[in-house]
């Protein structure tokens, strides 16, 4: 019997949001120091609490920023959650924020 263990990379760190103007914030994180395989992309996804709808956005695997452009200004945008999607799975890591924008 052959017995394979896949483990996903672990949680992204210092995850940031920093405001740019009205309606831009620059998020940003570090990879994990312990991974197992390489990120292919990261997932990022965000709601509009006001209209209670999801964002999803994405970058490239060596990229650990994003701009969040073109927000709503004086909206609650909450549940900021920062993805690794790797090769043969999807781990989801949790960094929320509630920001008024």
């Amino acid at each position: 019997m052959i017995i394979v263990l896949v483990l996903a990379p672990g949680p992204p760190g210092n995850v940031q949001a920093v405001q740019q103007d009205g309606m831009t914030f620059n998020l940003s994180w570090h990879a994990a120091v312990e991974s197992t395989g390489p990120v292919l992309s990261w997932i990022i996804r965000y709601r509009d609490a006001d209209r209670n709808q999801n964002y999803d956005r994405s970058t490239g695997g060596d990229v650990t920023y994003i701009l969040l452009e073109q927000l709503n200004p004086y909206t609650n945008y909450t549940d900021i959650r920062v993805s690794a999607h790797c090769s043969l799975l999807m781990r989801v890591y949790i960094s929320t924020s509630r920001r008024t924008i």
